[in-house]
């Protein structure tokens, strides 16, 4: 604050005050805000100073809700900023929201289903999912009148019951004493209404309908908002808290199974009070509960999870759980989760540790091992002392051979952005059956840390039993056999199956969302509201008749914090990023063979982050704040042509005219802004007349020439095109691109040698820096494909049809048969308006795979057709050979043999005919893979005195033929050197097109910046239209060496990582304990003369 004396007066004289009696104050505080626009709707931050009229609340809430429909309906990839009273319509209608009773609230409801077509549909969809998001007790209650009445589907019902209690603003005791109703509803129906097979009418109906479990578990997280402010002795002695604990125990102990669920897992919500009290006799079994099985045990372990006080407790209630032998598996592993998870003290992780040393379950002991292994290379920066421990104990961890079915495991891949504080982790973990190697228990938890802040964002987990009757059943429909024919050996199997009965299909469902279950239920056999819900859509789908029509609603983030300033003043702090998720499909049958197609797919995200301080003496805000935006959309319009073959596809996709399935593509904008929000609209111009609300701020002048790289194609009949807009100065591609570089980078990254998973991590994260980082400023981009305007284009036709034989010989015995693989296929562009064909291009495609698989071929002709010009031909020719077996023996290796030839010619030419042409560009790429000078080295050691030698000499292997014995050692040794780690390349070049030309160069550019600590330049030229490269592996570590000399530079890439392992199953080394050597044996980057490379996956996955 600022302050000027612009005038000196005398002050007058005052009458004499004694001070002495009176209070003196030396602290000053600020009472908590409770007062609000009416009641059971917002507060005011103004105190009464803003006023509002009831009476336009409604017309004004509608309107803006139908400027939400339109805004779905209207094309928003343009290069232009985004419209701030439009982009953040779904924050302003909330707002909107906040200040209605009840009966406002009801009364726009009820104008809004009155409507029965699709734009009706919509409006109803978007007001539910933002009347779950305002939180005040006048939504709640409106929600509540909703579920009593019975007015929505279940799938609604569960997707609003869900968010409800997590949005809810001011959770208490009285809120709760009027959502009381929904428990006290008669959610009990006769078991004969579930299971038509039930006949006994004596029996008490205690099976719960499907909508009281999400009513169950969302007024079981408001007991705990409303709940967990107060101190541990005050949560004991809290009457309401401990009502409803004592409610849903007495669920527990009266429902079937699935209420048991409902009921284990509402208390696992509710977490204070004496909910650990209670539930630690049930994980102990020491009450008697009717039907009380070892799955509702794990259930009862997931739930006792958040409410254990200490390690401590944990300690004594789930060590005898996880050294009881005698239990399942799963609850065992359930237990030692929480213990692995919470320990305080590298003591508690030791005593974990030396126990599972001796362990002698082999799934249970894998679990350990991946658990210890996901923790140790975390880079969560919240995880730090658990990383610590992990890493500590998994020095002394020696790791056990796999057998070759699945084990139980658990694995995190995480990443986080150092500069900004955020990061994504996923665990995934499952635990398999020891008889069968099926997943009995898999969760899959999706972790988020923002501003170094971490939680659960959601969390699936599912118990599953018998479902070995299904993967059965598949095989059954689909006539797959087990490759079994000896006689004896089914005969024993019949036998041991004996009087075998199948039984039903078993499995329990519970979704977690930020860190509270929304949803828990059980599948026996019995009907299920999402089980009709599939089958009616299977059903339209299979008539051709379907009608899409669904609109999300999630926040991303929606927090807002009120605070008060130096002078008293309120200051009010938001953060909210809704995210609208719409989807509307047509899907219809047009006659016996065409079917149309139309879909609508958008994202919309507008966010704020804002802080704005309230002035009282003129009733305006004053904000400074951060806008966000992104748009994507993906139309289509399109007619799917059957035929009566499944190899056959063919179908149209139209351009023109254009409507609104036109353009496809995303636009993202980010910027700063000040801005005044007035009460009447006036206080401003008063002041200042031409003085706007709204100012963007950046540095220097704006750039608002829009420069995108565009490229129109007449064949697609489309135009692409990407860029940068409305930008600050110095804003550049380079700008993005090296944020991009970040993120991509392998820095503060685990994604357990996964390049998939690193990428979808990356990907994630350079989002998120675009819309977060201070360079970017004020800026947009833009991607996006529209119908051209160079090129009208009507409609284009494509028909694709494959074909695939098999070849044998019958006169020679190969271990491999051979295939043959023929592609044709059609596309046409017409245009527009006459509908005359533009061109045509034609596909042939024809790939062999001969007998043994020794040599390998194939061949790919794109022809393109246009009228009054000359044919465009595309040729591409691939021969691939291998070398022949010259001994019976398959294990017997020679290192001077063991070679791969490579040959690839593409041709690229106008002609008249339908040769394919040398006259244009070609370029002709010959590759040779052999042994390495490191590994015949170590071939001729090996054969003297190598594992291998010790198996040949051992009399228990020695065959009449004295082939190589078919141990692990010598199969290692065969995989060793036939696995090729030497590369020459030859290109020879010609006629290259200049295009092409400049775009090798500016990727040769940009990949060599990552690589400067390896590089190295060299004299070495090459004679113009040739390239050489040299490839070499070490055998040892994950490096590389390559060396490529061009005609105009010569340059060496040495020790390059380009693989990593972690992803591979790692046999142990000496004793179980350091490095194994045979780690890089193979990787997918290497070829090998003699095995496949199915095998090989196998091989190293432990599978084999």
């Amino acid at each position: 604050a600022t302050f000027t004396l612009e005038e000196d007066h005398e002050a007058p004289a005052f009458a004499d005050f004694d001070l002495n009696n009176v209070a003196l104050s030396t602290d000053v505080s600020y009472g908590k805000l409770h007062s609000t626009y009416d009641e059971e709707t917002d507060f005011d931050v103004t105190q009464g100073r803003h006023e509002l009229r009831a009476e336009s609340l409604v017309s004004r809430a509608e309107k803006m809700l139908n400027q939400a429909v339109d805004y779905l309906e209207e094309n928003h990839v343009v290069e232009q900023e985004p419209s701030y009273k439009k982009g953040q319509l779904i924050n302003r209608f909330a707002r909107m929201l906040k200040v209605m009773k009840p009966q406002y609230i009801h009364e726009l409801y009820n104008k809004i289903v009155e409507g029965k077509t699709d734009r009706d549909e919509v409006l109803k969809r978007l007001f539910l999912e933002s009347v779950v998001n305002v939180g005040t007790h006048a939504s709640t209650l409106f929600i509540r009148d909703l579920v009593l009445e019975n007015k929505l589907h279940y799938l609604m019902m569960l997707e609003i019951l869900g968010k409800m209690p997590l949005n809810v603003r001011n959770p208490n005791v009285e809120l709760l004493n009027e959502l009381e109703p929904m428990l006290k509803k008669d959610y009990f129906v006769a078991p004969k209404e579930v299971d038509p097979d039930f006949d006994d009418e004596e029996v008490k109906p205690r099976v719960l309908e499907d909508i009281a479990k999400p009513v169950f578990l969302s007024f079981a997280t408001l007991v705990y908002r409303a709940h967990k402010h107060l101190s541990v002795e005050e949560q004991q002695q809290a009457p309401v808290l401990n009502k409803y604990i004592d409610f849903f125990y007495d669920y527990l102990v009266r429902a079937e199974y699935d209420g048991k669920v409902t009921a284990l897992q509402a208390l696992r919500n509710i977490q204070l009070g004496k909910v650990y009290q209670v539930l630690v006799p049930v994980v102990r079994k020491e009450v008697q509960i009717e039907g009380f099985t070892e799955e509702l045990r794990l259930h009862a372990i997931w739930a006792v999870e958040k409410a254990i006080p200490d390690y401590q407790h944990a300690y004594d209630l789930l060590w005898p759980v996880m050294v009881d032998y005698s239990l399942p598996l799963k609850v065992r592993i359930a237990a030692y989760d929480i213990l692995v998870r919470k320990p305080t003290t590298t003591a508690n992780m030791m005593q974990i540790h030396w126990f599972m040393a001796y362990e002698k379950n082999p799934q249970f002991y894998n679990y350990h091992y991946t658990t210890l292994k996901s923790l140790a290379n975390s880079v969560d920066p919240c995880n730090t002392y658990l990383q610590e421990l992990a890493t500590h104990c998994l020095r002394f961890t020696k790791i056990r051979p796999q057998p070759f079915y699945g084990m139980s495991s658990s694995f995190m891949v995480d990443s986080i952005d150092p500069i900004y504080g955020h990061g994504e982790g996923f665990l995934v973990s499952y635990v398999a059956h020891e008889r069968t190697g099926f997943p009995e228990v898999l969760t899959v938890e999706n972790i988020v840390v923002e501003g170094r802040r971490r939680h659960s964002f959601w969390k699936l987990q599912v118990i599953l039993k018998n479902m070995d009757q299904v993967t059965k059943g598949i095989a059954d429909l689909f006539g797959w056999k087990f490759p079994l024919n000896n006689t004896e050996v089914l005969n024993v199997l019949k036998e041991a199956r004996g009087d075998y009965k199948t039984s039903k299909i078993f499995f329990d469902v519970v979704f977690s969302h930020n860190g509270r279950v929304t949803f828990a239920d059980n599948y026996n056999g019995r009907n299920h509201p999402l089980g009709d819900v599939a089958l009616e859509l299977f059903l339209k789908f299979q008539a051709r008749d379907i009608r899409m029509n669904h609109q999300f609603i999630n926040h991303e983030v929606n927090d807002e914090v009120h605070l008060v300033g130096e002078l008293g003043i309120p200051v009010l702090v938001t953060n909210k990023i809704p995210k609208v998720f719409s989807i509307r499909r047509h899907l219809f049958e047009l006659n016996s063979t065409h079917t149309e197609e139309e879909t609508d797919l958008r994202f919309w995200r507008h966010g704020e982050y804002s802080l704005a301080t309230y002035n009282p003496l003129l009733g305006t805000w004053h904000v400074v704040q951060r806008l966000t935006a992104t748009d994507i959309q993906l139309p289509t319009k399109a007619i799917d042509i059957s035929h009566s073959s499944l190899s056959v596809l063919e179908g149209i996709v139209f351009r023109l005219p254009a409507n609104k399935h036109s353009t496809a593509g995303f636009v993202t904008h980010a910027k700063d802004s000040v801005d005044i929000i007035e009460s009447d609209g006036k206080v401003l111009h008063n002041f200042c007349e031409s003085c706007e609300k709204h100012q963007v701020v950046i540095i220097g002048a704006p750039l608002n020439v829009y420069e995108p790289e565009s490229y129109e194609s007449k064949s697609l009949g489309l135009r692409f095109h990407a860029g940068m807009f409305d930008c600050e100065n110095g804003m550049s591609p380079v700008t993005l691109e090296k944020e991009s570089w970040r993120a991509f980078s392998k820095e503060r990254k685990n994604s357990w040698g996964e390049e998939i998973v690193d990428t979808f991590l990356s990907f994630r994260q350079d989002f998120k820096n675009i819309l977060l980082s201070p360079k970017m400023g004020s800026c947009g981009l833009i991607a996006k494909v529209e119908p051209s305007k160079k090129y009208p284009t009507s409609y284009v036709n494509y028909l694709l049809k494959a074909n695939t034989d098999t070849i044998e010989d019958p006169s020679v015995l190969y271990a491999f048969k051979g295939n043959k693989v023929n592609v044709r296929g059609t596309y046409k562009t017409f245009g527009f308006p006459n509908n005359e064909t533009v061109s045509t291009w034609d596909l042939h495609l024809d790939a062999t795979l001969k007998p043994g698989h020794k040599e390998q071929s194939f061949n790919l002709q794109l022809t393109r057709t246009v009228p009054g010009e000359k044919n465009l031909k595309i040729c591409v020719d691939g021969q691939k050979t291998h070398p022949e077996l010259a001994h019976p023996d398959f294990l017997k290796v020679n290192a001077n043999e063991e070679k791969t030839h490579a040959k690839l010619t593409f041709s690229m030419a106008e002609t008249d005919g339908d040769q394919c042409s040398k006259e244009g560009t070609v370029i002709q790429v010959n590759l040779k893979g052999e042994l390495s000078d490191e590994q015949k080295e170590q071939f001729v050691k090996d054969e003297e005195s190598g594992d291998c030698v010790d198996d040949k000499k051992n009399e228990l292997y020695t065959t009449t033929q004295d082939f190589t014995p078919l141990t692990p050692k010598c199969l290692t040794h065969a995989i060793k050197y036939t696995t090729l780690r030497n590369y020459l390349i030859n290109i020879h070049y010609s006629k290259v097109p200049e295009i092409v030309s400049d775009v090798v160069r500016s990727m040769e550019d940009k990949e060599i910046f990552p690589l400067m600590p390896h590089l190295e330049y060299d004299k070495e030229r090459t004679e113009e239209g040739h390239i050489k490269i040299a490839v070499n592996y070490s055998m040892d570590t994950d490096t590389t060496d390559i060396s490529v000399v061009t005609p105009k530079r010569s340059l060496k890439i040495i020790d390059l990582n380009v693989v990593q392992h972690e992803n591979l199953f790692d046999p142990p080394g000496i004793d179980g304990f350091g490095v194994n050597p045979d780690k890089y044996l193979w990787h997918f980057l290497l070829d090998n003369s003699r095995f496949t490379t199915e095998f090989l996956q196998e091989y190293m996955h432990g599978r084999i």
